[in-house]
């Protein structure tokens, strides 16, 4: 069984810890231990090693943790712009609180709340 998490950081990198869990119970918990993607020319009709390479039952079942761990980020639904446009919405209902003017703000306050 796997378990992803991701999330961003503060200073702007997308953090990836992947568990493995190898046997019954809670102390048989493994974490992958880090890599770092490093990215070379690709030369056309080229023969290459793979990025990753696992049996195929462990894959699919880490592939089914990806998904999961997408579908609670909340992938598929808008993704990751759908996160910023919601973002940028709750800002923007934040200042007309504030009484702070956006274009939204100015739409929907009548001449008297001014």
């Amino acid at each position: 069984m796997f378990k992803i998490e991701f999330y961003f950081t503060g200073e702007g990198a997308c953090v990836i810890d992947i568990y493995a869990q190898r046997g019954p119970g809670p102390g048989n918990w493994y974490i992958a231990k880090p890599i770092t993607l490093e990215f070379e020319k690709l030369k056309e009709m080229e023969v290459h090693e793979p990025t990753l390479k696992m049996n195929h039952l462990e894959g699919g079942f880490l592939l089914d943790a990806f998904r999961t761990a997408l579908a609670e980020y909340g992938a598929g639904k808008g993704g990751l712009q759908g996160k910023v446009e919601a973002m940028k919405e709750h800002i923007d209902d934040l200042r007309m609180i504030l009484r702070i003017p956006t274009e939204k703000s100015k739409r929907l306050l009548t001449p008297e709340d001014t």
